[in-house]
């Protein structure tokens, strides 16, 4: 049994997303032309 960050790294799958690979690209595409990137413009987009 492992204990510490030991197990941590070892167990932890992370978890499912939210997004569609395709959203997941739309949203890399719309991020890569942005001059800026602000937060609230992505929460918008």
């Amino acid at each position: 049994m492992f204990h510490g960050v030991e197990s941590l790294r070892l167990q932890y799958k992370g978890t499912k997303g939210y997004l569609k690979a395709v959203e997941k690209e739309q949203i890399i595409e719309w991020m890569m032309v942005q001059v800026y990137l602000r937060l609230s413009d992505l929460q918008k987009y």
